[in-house]
């Protein structure tokens, strides 16, 4: 898993790319801990290039999600690949989570 930083007044942008399974999964982790350590309004994640993710990562995700909002931040999945997206929405994580699917 690789990720990139692009930031844009007090927005950050991250875009993931790879599978989060196995070892990655402990680098999403790290990734999600930098994050919050991070003090932007609003954060943004690019899922597009992420096919799949691990049950230890989604919940990194879910917690990441419940934390921004706890500081009044906000979190938006900004592009997510298809296989990602039906994964998701069969957990009903699309209802939990603000996401935004690329056309």
């Amino acid at each position: 898993m690789e990720a990139t930083y692009k930031i844009n007044k007090n927005e950050l942008t991250i875009k993931f790319i790879g599978q989060i399974t196995g070892t990655e999964g402990a680098h999403f982790t790290e990734e999600c801990e930098k994050i919050l350590g991070l003090h932007y309004s609003k954060i943004f994640l690019d899922m597009s290039y992420v096919p799949s993710m691990n049950s230890s990562a989604i919940g990194d995700l879910i917690r990441l999600h419940k934390s921004l909002i706890s500081e009044q931040r906000s979190l938006v999945i900004s592009g997510i690949h298809e296989n990602l997206n039906q994964a998701f929405f069969s957990i009903h994580l699309d209802k939990i989570l603000n996401i935004h699917k690329l056309a």
